[in-house]
């Protein structure tokens, strides 16, 4: 005989199958959700699937964040050159709470163990290799240090004040306030915005009814049971649904206020650039040195490429770090030449078969063929055309292909302008990347960092 009714047994089934959750405790938390409001059960339903849809794996140490690069990792006030190797994220947080260690963490998410069947290839070994392969020298650890003290003016969330500005959003927030927005009554009196925080735009209104977004198997507009509760209030004017200005600027929009400034902002780095940077990272292979220099840098494979290495002349090496005078130029025009050269031959040919190669991520089209949302092949063009809408066959000094040059006083962009004849026209990028290295001493070091913003 079932004690409880099949939903409550199937919510106490699923919370036991939980770890560390036995039958009873499973039965108290079921009892405990089902008497608690029904706003903060959805709010705790909403938690777990965005955590589940967003939290991923830090490109860097692989613990749990959800973000590309942990706070831990992305802070530039850590020792980047001192790594603790943890078993799982929950001993990372532990070594945290103490405050104490100032370096960053490598997460195995596991341990071998033959008896379990638990072997190097199972756990996040191989990366914690690379990680320390790019560490191993002097020169590699001089590097990391010298890209960090350089980006650190340009870090988003950079805690040196006196590298912030404050953007009083005072007036903004008091005009909105004073205004109106799209509320609904749900069915217990409560006045809420319908894109706020509790409804998430998960409702609209439409002809003076509220309809739910993206319900049923269908994924359309409906007039479900929950929105025939709520009744549509247009145009509702905001000082209605909040207490008083206060509560709407900080618990509705989430500002503080500033005694400084006496009014709700925040501060912000006005020349940020980047939230996150590796070196090497998703272009490990920027340039190429002989196998007897001695002075050079692998820095760190995204996670994108790790399974990956590029194929190099013999007798070379591709690093991402490397002295001027160490870096062969010439080859590496050749090599890219050459290369590029082989790409086209591979494209025509599965162009001309219609048969695209083994593990090739990308489609055949009647007009040439795509990779990644880009025509990397058009019909009926020759390999010269090929190569000259790959910048390949130009006549830069230098074959180095980036964004962005960064020294200590500058940072330069390829979406620069200058003024010619009182006129804005785009800078000649590869004209300026070949100036650049020409002023370059030959012991100056060219380093290449992946970065996001």
């Amino acid at each position: 005989m079932e004690l409880y009714s099949g939903h409550i047994n199937k919510l106490i089934e699923e919370l036991a199958g939980l770890p560390g959750i036995g039958h009873k405790s499973a039965q108290r938390l079921a009892f405990h959700l089902i008497n608690m409001p029904q706003s903060r059960v959805e709010r705790l339903a909403r938690t777990i699937v965005e955590a589940k849809e967003n939290v991923r794996y830090c490109q860097e140490c692989f613990t749990l964040t959800d973000k590309e690069i942990c706070p831990v990792c992305a802070n530039v006030n850590r020792d980047h050159g001192v790594i603790m190797v943890v078993e799982n994220a929950r001993d990372l947080a532990a070594y945290e709470k103490t405050g104490k260690y100032t370096g960053v963490y490598h997460v195995l998410h596991g341990a071998i163990s033959p008896m379990l069947g638990i072997g190097p290839g199972d756990i996040r070994l191989k990366e914690l290799m690379e990680r320390l392969r790019g560490l191993l020298s002097a020169f590699s650890r001089t590097v990391d240090n010298c890209v960090s003290d350089l980006l650190y003016p340009y870090y988003e969330s950079i805690p040196d004040t006196s590298y912030l500005e404050f953007d009083d959003r005072t007036e903004q927030l008091l005009a909105e306030y004073e205004g109106t927005a799209d509320c609904v009554r749900l069915a217990q009196g409560t006045v809420v915005e319908l894109f706020g925080y509790m409804l998430h735009g998960r409702f609209i209104i439409r002809d003076g009814k509220v309809f739910q977004r993206d319900a049923g198997p269908l994924h359309h507009e409906k007039r479900t049971k929950k929105a025939k509760r709520m009744k549509a209030l247009p145009d509702y004017p905001l000082r209605k649904v909040y207490r008083d200005f206060k509560d709407y600027a900080e618990n509705e929009c989430g500002f503080t206020f500033d005694e400084e400034h006496q009014g709700y902002g925040f501060y912000y780095n006005p020349n940020a650039m980047w939230d996150w940077y590796s070196i090497g990272g998703r272009w490990p292979e920027m340039f190429l040195v002989k196998d007897t220099c001695e002075e050079y840098s692998f820095g760190e494979r995204s996670w994108c490429n790790e399974d990956e290495e590029l194929e190099a002349p013999e007798g070379y090496l591709w690093v991402c770090a490397a002295r001027k005078k160490d870096i062969a130029w010439e080859e590496m025009r050749k090599w890219r030449e050459k290369k590029a050269r082989e790409r086209f031959s591979k494209l025509e040919k599965m162009f001309a078969t219609g048969q695209k190669e083994e593990g090739f991520r990308g489609a055949i089209a009647p007009q040439g063929i795509l990779c990644y949302g880009e025509m990397v092949y058009f019909k009926d063009e020759t390999v010269e055309d090929y190569l000259n809408r790959n910048d390949i066959l130009d006549h830069r000094k230098y074959p180095v292909y980036v964004h962005d040059i960064v020294d200590a006083d500058n940072w330069f962009s390829r979406d620069d302008s200058e003024w010619i004849n009182d006129g804005e026209v785009p800078v000649d990028w590869p004209e300026r990347i070949d100036g650049y290295i020409d002023g370059l001493e030959d012991d100056d070091v060219l380093v290449g960092v992946d970065y996001h913003i």
